[in-house]
């Protein structure tokens, strides 16, 4: 294929740069030629963490993700990083593709699909595959993986999960490289003066995370119910939240309002996409008469936890939610909608 060869010879003269982001350009031409409609955006690591190289989508829908490594990276040793590991139990691991460049290995549901070579690298030459066919159903099926149908309550509880397991893992990173007197790490010392003396960087990622999907959620909510003049996006969800709610509100808008923060938006963006692809007033009303439930709201939300803390518990089993955070957000939002 054209495609395959032009690719190749990009990829070759580029290599003498060096560095996985020097091949970015070629690798984001080669996806976007294999079919009408995709656009890979290359995400800039500066402003983003906890997300991969490429979200790639598909007529304006997020269908996938591709994280690269360097050419010379082996993949089976990359497979076994935490960093892939996070990718793989979020929503990130529904449909991925990680690469060196060369070797190609998607990934489904967690779990890895098929694996081809486009090419080897010899003594310095880049020469390609004999057969391409393996290589070419690989990236088809990739970019043919269809999103994922909401048409339930539980649909939605798990794939809020999955989007928050990546908030979760954006907040983590982003500890991990912020200077502690920066957003996040300040906002972690204050969560450990009020509510919980020995909190570390993994809790804190864990529980923050879990409020900011709760308070989108809870916006979400408040949008169908009154639509008003502001379409539901990350900027505007804060103004759906009640103000009945004020610790809920309050760490809510620090999203929006502190620079730090700007490194956890995308994944937080993807969260509100979600959201807005489903019928939120349809699920609940659903919600509220299967389960016969006064209040569908709050019991929800314990349907997205049962859906978030289990698969935590089968795959890692370190994350937990704090009872003291959960029963007072549970307490709030239930006042609130009294």
């Amino acid at each position: 294929m054209t495609e395959f060869t032009n690719y190749i010879q990009d990829i070759q003269t580029n290599i003498k740069r060096g560095g996985e982001r020097s091949h970015y350009p070629s690798l984001k031409r080669l996806i976007e030629g294999l079919m009408i409609g995709i656009n890979a955006r290359i995400e800039e690591k500066g402003n983003q963490e906890g997300i991969p190289d490429f979200t790639i989508r598909k007529n304006d829908r997020v269908l996938g993700y591709i994280e690269a490594k360097d050419i010379n990276v082996d993949l089976a040793k990359t497979e076994k990083t935490e960093q892939l590991k996070r990718y793989l139990e979020s929503n990130i691991g529904y449909n991925l593709i990680l690469t060196n460049y060369l070797e190609f290995r998607w990934y489904v549901d967690g779990e890895c699909e098929k694996t081809a070579k486009l090419a080897d690298l010899e003594q310095g030459e880049i020469i390609l595959v004999d057969d391409l066919e393996p290589i070419t159903e690989l990236l088809e099926s990739f970019l043919n993986q269809k999103a994922k149908d909401i048409n339930n309550y539980y649909d939605l509880a798990k794939e809020m999960a999955a989007y928050t397991k990546t908030i979760r893992n954006a907040i983590f990173s982003t500890l991990d490289i912020e200077a502690n007197t920066e957003e996040l790490n300040l906002l972690k010392e204050t969560f450990k003066q009020i509510l919980i003396l020995d909190i570390d960087n993994q809790s804190f990622a864990d529980m923050y995370a879990q409020t900011i999907a709760y308070g989108l959620f809870t916006a979400k909510i408040g949008h169908a119910q009154n639509p008003g003049q502001f379409a539901f996006n990350r900027t505007t969800a804060s103004i759906y939240i009640s103000d009945r709610i004020p610790f809920l509100k309050g760490l809510f808008d620090i999203v929006i309002a502190t620079d730090g923060v700007s490194k956890i938006h995308k994944s937080i963006e993807n969260l509100v996409e979600l959201l807005n692809t489903v019928d939120m007033t349809n699920i609940l009303e659903t919600f509220g008469q299967e389960t016969r439930t006064e209040d569908p709201v709050i019991h929800f939300y314990e349907t997205f936890l049962a859906a978030y803390q289990s698969s935590l518990r089968k795959n890692r089993g370190v994350y937990y939610t704090p009872e003291p955070v959960v029963n007072f957000i549970v307490r709030s939002v239930n006042d609130s909608f009294r």
